[in-house]
């Protein structure tokens, strides 16, 4: 059985008797198949990477998807789903005397524009079928495209390891980016470097997704022949167990492959319990959860999941980040802080005068690395660059993007209840792919992790401090 983000079509693979429609990654559709509003309209954005040209850049990013939001009322999220080139055409149908309760977007696969017009108050399922299938077609049309750039780029690595001497990268084998371009400091490899930082920015393509997360955030060095079963048929601590638990079906209830009896429901369990053995001191922590989902989405078995998992917590996130009392974590909700009162001090001043908490706002962000914020594909877009190229520094520039993203809606706020409903439901706003990569980017020179590091040292120094008295 494979995961949702490798099948092309989720509902003809699994419990498609139940009728159940589902977007790219195995989301349902809306029960009450309630449709809202389109976003506000797409502008192209050009996002110079490493000296890339600018008109470049713009043209290559035309053929990659944005995340828009459909509908809404699930008990997740509202449907995310992938488009090109969205257009929002309110402003011409009011021109055009049209009705006001019907909306268009287009829609560009390959070169060929296609117009669908859809009810706002219609409750077709075939129509809203049709949609559904030809985004996921769009979706497709992105992913070629992005496995071609991706491909390229394995032929360029091929042709330096035959000047080199080294072996090739044969296919199905792991790709050599981690050896051959993220650890030599050879001018050349620099170079593959930076052309390896713009594939990533831009999005990996999902057939080779798994395969360079793993590369990348060292789990197939920590990859056992054999261990990973052995964790699995171990006894795990009751208390643990008893936690993963009741978390399995809290997790992703709107997900086909683990709402009620969905195959990744055991699957889950077993990564969990896994990790759970092989690491004692931190056992089990709630965000666990929804990290260890995700990469069962994107993951062809759950061995691979697994260490992949291991690796994040081990290795990617900062020491302590899971283990009680959690002050790692703590600490980086008032780092996080201080940044962005020095980013954005207006912001602050505001929610301040609503008595906002951004801590209760933000903990389940670093907890979960977002997964509990952001639409699937605006997450694995972020998570490309937080394991294969940015690493935990990431997770403070994509908070930070977050914010100024929506501070003109945070702004025009009047109670903290509704900053805590808006951002809550922070998955059902209107954000882009594109947008959030762009402002996370433009954060580094601000947000770098030596400093980052060192105010964690302090603020973990004061709490523990304050646990002493």
């Amino acid at each position: 059985m494979q995961p949702p983000a490798l099948l092309e079509r989720w509902n003809d693979h699994y419990r498609s008797e139940e009728s159940f429609l589902t977007d790219r990654f195995g989301f349902i559709y809306d029960r009450n198949h309630r449709p809202i509003p389109p976003p506000p309209e797409s502008r192209a954005m050009l996002l110079e990477i490493d000296g890339q040209d600018a008109a470049d850049a713009g043209a290559a990013r035309r053929d990659e998807p944005q995340s828009i939001g459909l509908l809404s009322g699930s008990p997740l999220s509202s449907l995310r789903l992938p488009v090109i080139g969205a257009v929002s055409r309110a402003t011409a149908s009011a021109a055009d005397g049209r009705e006001p309760d019907r909306f268009w977007q287009t829609y560009r696969s390959d070169s060929v524009e296609s117009l669908v017009e859809r009810p706002a108050r219609s409750g077709s399922l075939v129509s809203v079928r049709a949609l559904l299938n030809q985004v996921g077609d769009t979706h497709e049309s992105v992913q070629r495209t992005q496995k071609t750039r991706w491909d390229e780029f394995i032929k360029k690595l091929n042709a330096d390891a035959v000047e080199a001497g080294l072996p090739v990268i044969e296919t199905g084998e792991l790709f050599g980016v981690y050896g051959r371009v993220l650890t030599s400091r050879q001018s050349a490899s620099k170079s593959r470097w930076r052309d390896f930082k713009a594939l990533v920015m831009g999005g990996i393509p999902i057939v080779y997704r798994s395969r360079i997360w793993g590369e990348c955030c060292g789990a197939y060095t920590l990859k056992t022949p054999g261990v990973y079963q052995e964790l699995v048929r171990a006894d795990g601590d009751a208390e643990s167990m008893a936690q993963i638990e009741l978390d399995l079906n809290r997790t992703m209830p709107s997900n086909v492959f683990f709402g009620g009896k969905g195959p990744g429901v055991q699957k889950l369990r077993c990564v969990l319990k896994a990790f759970s053995v092989h690491n004692p001191e931190i056992g089990y922590c709630q965000g666990m959860n929804m990290i260890a989902a995700t990469l069962l989405l994107t993951h062809a078995t759950e061995e691979d999941a697994f260490w992949t998992f291991v690796s994040l917590l081990e290795n990617i996130l900062p020491s302590g980040y899971f283990d009680p009392p959690l002050l790692t974590s703590r600490a980086d909700q008032k780092v996080l802080k201080q940044l962005l009162y020095e980013i954005q001090p207006k912001l602050c001043e505001h929610l301040d005068d609503l008595s906002v908490d951004i801590e209760a706002i933000t903990f389940n962000w670093f907890l979960s690395c977002f997964t509990d914020c952001l639409p699937p594909e605006i997450l694995f877009r972020v998570w490309d660059v937080f394991l294969c190229v940015e690493g935990q520094i990431y997770l403070f520039r994509v908070a930070l993007a977050l914010f100024r993203l929506n501070t003109k809606a945070l702004m025009a706020l009047t109670s903290a209840g509704e900053v805590y409903g808006y951002m809550k439901d922070l998955s059902s706003q209107p954000l882009t792919i594109e947008s959030v990569i762009r402002i996370s980017d433009s954060l580094a020179q601000q947000v770098e992790l030596k400093d980052v590091m060192a105010r964690r040292a302090e603020e973990i120094k004061y709490l523990e401090d304050e646990m002493a008295f």
